[in-house]
Formats: structure tokens, sequence, C-alpha cells
């Protein structure tokens, strides 16, 4: 019985444990958001984490951009995916009717049904590839990955974490010519994992996006009040939430930037309550086709705007000027330019794939029509079928022909109109074609150019377009380029020529109009800061109708460049050097109340050498840089943050104001990555964000420099999490690590004239040999050769332990130089450098020992002040 009873027990306590473990793992399966999220998913490529009831940014994870097409050339149509589904619209040309068309079916679905071929003799390819992120909700650091090939781990895994997984898509199209097997165009377009929202289900919010810049403003559903506004600094592609099944679409409004201000005005008076909930004065907007342009190429998203837009009728006829040496590229085709901004909703294209059949807008498979239902749906013998098919053929021929007719002599005759209205009409607008956020081309020039003082002329339209020379030459103002002479390209579109301004050299920095706000920001903070040597030097700005174009310095190469290409010619500038200059560059910003906010290696340019063969270290790139208040340290940290890998710990956690520190440690990154050769003090691109937050970095392979523990003190200092223990750029300028021996050598010596006269027990003795034995490497005397050793025994005694008598020494045997013996001067070297290495070498941590701890008794001494700030 007792046996019964005891084998029961066990099987109920067994049971009873095991329940116990199943409901543990089942709560450690369930995922808990810290707290209500939406991830809002960015052209760029980046998703960010942003509170649902404040807009506050929580984190933000990059990615690979969600479109990448070819930016150059092409023939034939021009084609514009949607990066919020991926729906693709072609342009054929302003010499077509109805010439913008929406195609019936999107990339994604040209992908499940390839291999296929179109009605128009398109053959398309494409593929998919998916991809699961282990992502920390905490922090957004992506621990690892799950793809076809495996896990692959991103960070070293943490136990008893809660991970939330996000599904990412590739998709990769190719179109190709039937007949030749040219390449007619490809894309790869990326989305989220999401499902879409339940019919049933009502947002409590409404997201108003615009179509052409990063601007996100967030309503409430039932009172129209405004809740919350955030830049993002790039079109916004799709928002999502947190479901417990993954993520969930959430709806958006695409709207114009300026109809977005409309509206966020009509909030601020108090009228969206009633204009949303339909009590009258409602809103009048008409459904448009945006058309913008970033680095991945063209892109087009359906867009809402109020009746102060322009619209670009696609029906309107463009005239362009005469091609060059067009006899000899008669049976060239090139791409088809269009311009910018919104147009009218296009038609549907009648395309059709097969084998698998129609792909309609809304996703329904429709069967591919027969020959004869193609015909109206009626029935024809066969061989009235060919004549019908011939007699639409010649039709379609004579409509060609027409429309040319009409062409060749309408052209010719609304030219002439147009000139004689010109001239003998002085109120009739000279603009004729509808304009761009820029009415008539600006000329803005430097004081440094050639010209008068920097004035602003506006109105003329001498230029009103990019004049090309017979060499090629684009000429826009006072400013030319060759668009062939390419030196490389920037974010959000950006391109940069090798061009001419006034006869001069410059780099023409070519930008689009969605970032015109953040040109004429970095010309006016260039305009304030260029009069330094080490700021990269601007000369004018031109504005046309499609691009602002900004003359800048020429130089040679990034700091890039300079660390990692060995055949380099740095005529003499050193690494020191570079460092000097770049972080002088910096302190004249700080100086004018200017945060840079993106400092990294690809923002320091090299000049070329001037008369004199000299060359320099310039800051460059003022896109993201913030010009402080007057009278405020700090700004918001939601506006720009900068290059992955190069970003400060309080940017990147967003939890905090930003000051001139975010500046200091990302010099403090470059400032490593010079001396070491290349590499950065915080590992390896997929783990360097989590280790800049948690402030874990390497300061190895600088044991090769001379100042090794001056350059790891500074950077320490530097590259503290704190952003309040950072010094600023005039007190590293003063750095022990900046002096040359000279300096170094006189430091030393005032030091020990101050404490020579200091009683035992001072409170500046005491804290000098604070920490001295690595210093002093127990006994310095015992480390010194045995010249100066018989030479320190003729006259007093020197107590080896102490900090003190090995700077007096050094004191002594410096002003009795020229009586000490001869061999012992030879030993010595000659002052200053071969006497203050003799005796650094053998006690590398003299210098910044002494420095740091004599600083809280004598920065603010008179003798001290060129050594401190």
């Amino acid at each position: 019985l007792n046996n019964k009873m005891t084998t029961t027990l066990l099987l109920v306590i067994i049971r009873l444990a095991m329940s116990y473990e199943s409901q543990e793992n089942t709560q450690n399966n369930q995922l808990v958001m810290p707290e209500k999220l939406l991830f809002v998913s960015t052209l760029n490529g980046s998703l960010f984490a942003v509170n649902k009831y404040i807009g506050d940014i929580k984190w933000a994870m990059k990615e690979n951009p969600v479109l990448a097409a070819p930016l150059g050339a092409h023939p034939g149509p021009t084609f514009l995916p949607n990066p919020h589904d991926g729906t693709l619209y072609a342009y054929l040309g302003s010499h077509v009717q109805d010439s913008l068309r929406k195609l019936p079916f999107t990339i994604p679905e040209l992908v499940h049904a390839s291999p296929c071929r179109s009605s128009e003799g398109v053959l398309y390819v494409g593929q998919k590839q998916d991809v699961w992120y282990a992502v920390d909700p905490l922090t957004g650091i992506k621990h690892h990955r799950l793809t076809m090939d495996g896990i692959d781990h991103m960070c070293p895994p943490i136990e008893k974490q809660s991970l939330f997984y996000i599904g990412r898509t590739e998709y990769v199209v190719s179109m190709f010519e039937v007949h030749s097997g040219k390449k007619k165009w490809n894309v790869t377009f990326y989305e989220y994992s999401a499902k879409e929202m339940e019919e049933n289900s009502l947002p409590d919010q409404v997201h108003f996006i615009s179509s052409s810049s990063g601007r996100m403003v967030t309503m409430d559903q039932l009172t129209g009040e405004i809740s919350w506004e955030t830049e993002f600094g790039t079109p916004i592609v799709a928002i999502y939430q947190w479901h417990p099944d993954g993520f969930q679409k959430v709806p958006i409004t695409y709207v114009a930037e300026e109809t977005l201000n409309m509206i966020v005005s009509s909030a601020t008076s108090g009228e969206n309550g009633s204009r949303f909930l339909g009590k009258g004065n409602e809103f009048v907007l008409k459904p448009t086709l945006y058309i913008g342009k970033h680095n991945g190429g063209l892109y087009a998203i359906p867009s809402l705007v109020d009746e102060t837009n322009v619209v670009i009728d696609p029906k309107m006829l463009m005239i362009a000027g005469p091609k060059k040496h067009e006899n000899s590229n008669k049976n060239q085709q090139r791409s088809i330019p269009i311009l910018m901004g919104y147009h009218t909703v296009p038609k549907i294209s009648m395309s059709t794939l097969s084998p698998n059949g129609l792909l309609t807008f809304n996703d329904k498979s429709v069967p591919e029509k027969s020959k004869d239902e193609q015909m109206g749906g009626t029935i024809y013998p066969k061989h009235q079928q060919k004549e019908l098919l011939k007699f639409l053929e010649d039709a379609k021929s004579y409509q060609n022909m027409i429309y040319m007719v009409l062409a060749s002599v309408g052209i010719p005759l609304f030219i002439i109109l147009l000139i004689y209205f010109e001239r003998n009409l002085t109120n009739i607008s000279p603009t004729i074609l509808p304009s761009t956020p820029k009415s008539s081309q600006n000329s803005i020039s430097s004081n440094h150019s050639n010209s008068s003082t920097s004035s602003l002329s506006g109105g003329s339209t001498d230029h009103f377009y990019p004049i090309e020379d017979e060499e090629g030459y684009v000429h826009i103002g006072k400013i030319q380029f060759n668009p062939k002479h390419l030196l490389g390209r920037g974010c959000e579109g950006t391109v940069v020529y090798r061009g001419k301004f006034d006869e001069r050299d410059v780099a023409v920095k070519r930008i689009l109009p969605d970032c015109f706000s953040f040109a004429d920001r970095e010309v006016q903070l260039l305009r304030e800061s260029d009069e330094h040597p080490n700021v990269i030097r601007y000369y004018c700005r031109e504005d046309d109708k499609l691009f602002q174009y900004i003359a800048l310095e020429l130089c040679q190469a990034t700091l890039q460049e300079y660390v990692h290409v060995s055949t380099f010619e740095k005529k003499g500038l050193t690494p020191s050097d570079v460092l000097f200059q770049t972080l002088s560059g910096i302190a004249h910003l700080h100086s004018l109340n200017i945060v840079h906010r993106d400092i990294k290696p690809h923002n320091v340019l090299i000049s070329y050498p001037n008369a004199s063969g000299v060359i320099k270290a310039m800051i460059s790139d003022f896109g993201l840089c913030k010009k402080l208040a007057f009278g405020r340290h700090s700004f918001s940290s939601r506006s720009g943050i900068g290059t992955d890998g190069w970003i400060a710990p309080e940017v990147l956690s967003r939890e905090a104001n930003i000051t001139r520190a975010c500046d200091i440690f990302s010099y403090g990154c470059v400032f490593y990555y010079v001396l070491s050769g290349g590499l950065h003090p915080f590992g390896d691109n997929f783990c360097r964000q989590s280790n800049i937050l948690s402030g874990q970095y390497s300061l190895e392979n600088l044991s090769y420099l001379d100042n090794e523990f001056e350059a790891k003190d500074l950077l320490k200092l530097m590259l503290s999490v704190e952003p309040s223990q950072r010094p600023s750029a005039n007190c590293i300028l003063k750095h022990p690590f900046f002096w040359n021996k000279s300096k170094q050598l006189s430091f030393l010596q005032d030091v020990s004239d101050r404490i020579e006269k200091e009683p035992e027990g001072a409170e500046i003795l005491k804290k000098l040999q604070e920490g001295s034995i690595a210093v002093v490497r127990g006994d310095w005397k015992l480390h010194i050769g045995e010249e100066l050793q018989e030479d320190l025994r003729k006259f007093r005694t020197y107590q080896g332990t102490q900090v003190r008598d090995l700077l007096r020494a050094m004191r002594n045997k410096k002003h009795h130089y020229r009586e000490l013996p001869e061999k012992l001067r030879e030993s010595l070297g000659s002052i200053p450098n071969e006497f203050l290495t003799y005796f650094t070498k053998r006690f590398p941590r003299l210098v910044i020992h002494v420095y740091n701890n004599i600083k809280p008794n004598c920065e603010h001494e008179a003798p001290f002040s060129p050594y401190y700030n």
C-alpha cells in the first residue's frame, strides 16, 4: 500500500512540474512590447520604432533601400515603381497621348508569375528571397537572421532575452527585349511581411504622409486634433503596428507638402474637427500621382492635393531643343525625360501576361482573352479575322501619320506665336511650362568669388533651363560642368560633378527639389563658416527649374583614401596634422553655434596642393548641420541622425537633447580610424551600434605611437557615453597629444619650477604622486643610462620613486646642459627633441600623468594657461 501511495504521489508531482514548465515556456514565448509602438518604413531602408501616442522615436534599424533601379539612360519607356506596394507605372514620352500609364500588375505579381511574357513582347524574369530578423524591441538591435542558408548571428546570443521577428522579402525583376535579348530595365523592391488590417477594426488615428518628404502628421480619428508630428528625413513607404502574429499594416494617406501644411494650419486654428467629421467646409482634395527621385532611382506615389497645387497633364506637348549629332545617331534610342511633381491620375494599361493570364489592378486574375474576344466579343470567320486585323493595323498607321503632321505644323507655329507674344506683350509671363518649387532662377555668390559682394538676383530667364554647349558642358549661370565628369553620389539623389566657376576648378553639387530646404540651409551655413582654412570653401549657388547647383572647393581625395590608399601622395601631411586640422574646422563651426552632426571619414576632404605644395584637411557636407538658437546649447534629437557607426549614443537612443558633444564623439571615432590605419574603436559593422550604446570599445593597435598614452587618454574622454564628460573642441586642441617636443619639455620644466618649493605633504605633491608606480616604473633611477646615473650622484640625492625628483633631474640637466660631460651630452642628445625623447622613451606615461594630475591645482594659474583651456 505504501509503495502504491508513493508511486501515485510521484506521478502527481511530475505532472505538476510538467504543467508549471509548460506554463513558463508559454509565458516566455509571448512577446510583451515595452510600449505601444508604430513601425515606420522609409524609402532609404530605415525602420523607425515610434511611440504611437507622442511620436517619440525609440530606435532606428537600417536595411537596404526599399527601391533600387538604374539611374542611367536606358532605351524606351521610363518605368516608375510605387515603393508602397510595388505598383508599376510607365511614362511613354510626351509625343504619345496619355503618355503616363499604370501597368495592371505589381512587382510581387510579376515575380510570382515569372517567367512570363507581356502582350507587348517583353520578357520578365523575377526572383524572390525571404529573411527573418530577430530584433530586440527595446533597442532595435538585430541579434540574428534566418534565411534559406540557416541562422546568421549578428550579435552574441543573450540568454532569456525577448526578441521579436520581422520578415522582409526582396523582389527582383528584370525586363528583356524578346528579339535582341537586351535588358530593358530592372528593379529591386523590398517589403516587410505584414497582414492587412481587418475591415471591422477602425484605427483610432489618422496618419497624413507627405509624398515628397519624410514628414508625418498624426491626428485623432474622432476630434481631428493633431497628436504629434515627426520628420524622418526621407519619404515614408509604409506604417505597421505590432500584432500577436507579427506586423499589421496601418492605413496612411499621402498628400502634397503644401496640402499637409494647409491641414496642419487648419488643425491649429481648430477647424479640422468639423472638416473631418463632415460638418461643412470640408477640404476638397483631388487624386494625383506624385513622381519623385531618390538615390535608388525614380518612384511614383498616389497622392491627394488641394486646389493650390500645380498638376502636370501628361497630354501636354513638351517642346525639346534640337539634338546634337542627330544624323549620326538616328537609330540610337535614348531614355525619355519626365517632369518631377504631381501628375494627373494615369489610365490603366491593357497589357497582358502569358501564360498566367492578365493581372489586374485589384489583384484578381482574369483569364487572357482569345483573339476573337479581343475583337469586341464577336466571332468572325478566319478570312474575315485576317482582313479585320489588317484594317486595324492600317488605321493605326494613319493615326500615327496624322499625329506626325500635326506635330510638324503645330510646333513651329507654336514657337512663332510664343516669340511674338514675348516681344510685343509685356504683361504675359515668360513662364510657359508648369513650375516646380523654384519659380525663377536664383544666383547666390559667396564673398570669395571674383564678383562683387554676395547678391541674390531673381526673375531672370536667361538660363531658365540649363544650356549645353558643343563640348558637352552644361551652363547654369556662372557654373558649368560636364555630366560625364562624375565625382560621386550622395544621399537623396545628390550628384557631384567636376566643373568650373569663374574659370576656377570646382566641385558642382546638384540637388533635387525634395532637398531644396536642406540645400538652402547648407548654403547659409557655408556662407557663415567657410572663411576658416579647414572648412570647405563655398563659391556660388545657381537654381534652375529642376535642380539647385552649389559650387564648392574642389578636393583631390577623402580621408578614406588618405588612410587606405598606399600610393596617395601625402606631401608631408601627417596623421596628427590631419586630426588637428579637422578638429580646428569643428572648433570653428562650434564657435558659430553650428553642430555638424555627420562627422565621418567620407566628410573630411584633402585639398589639392597650393602654390607652396602644401595640402590640408577640411570639413565638408553641411547637409545635416544644425545651428543652435541664440542662448541655447542643445536641440531636439528628432531631426537628422547622421551615419550608422559614427553616431553618438545619445543620438541613437534619442533620450536626450543633442549638444556639440555629439560631434566630439564622432570625431573620436575618426581619431582612432586615422591612427589605427582604418579600424573602428567599436568593432565591425554587425555589433558596432550595440557597442556604441553600451560603451564597449577597444583602443588596441596604437602601441606603435610615441605618444600612445596621450592618444588613449584623449580617446577615453571623447568616446565617453556621457556627453557632459567629453571635452570641448577647443580643449582638445590644447591636449598634450598635439604638443611638439619643445612644448612638452617646457611644460615639464614649468611644473618642476612650480613644485620645487612646495613643502612635503603639500596637496599638489600628493596629487602628483598618485598612481605613479607605473609612471616611474618602480624606480626611475634604474632605467636611465650609466652616464646620467653617475652624474646625478655627484650633486644631490634623488628618490627613484618620486615623480618630483624625476622632473627635477630633467630640469637640472637641461639648465646645465653645456656644463655636462661630452659623453653624457651625446647620450642625452640635442635639446629639445632628442633630450625629451631620452626620458619619454623610458617613461612614456610621464607627460600625460603630470598633465592630468596637476590640472586641478594649476589649470587656472597664469603660467599654465597656454597648456590648458
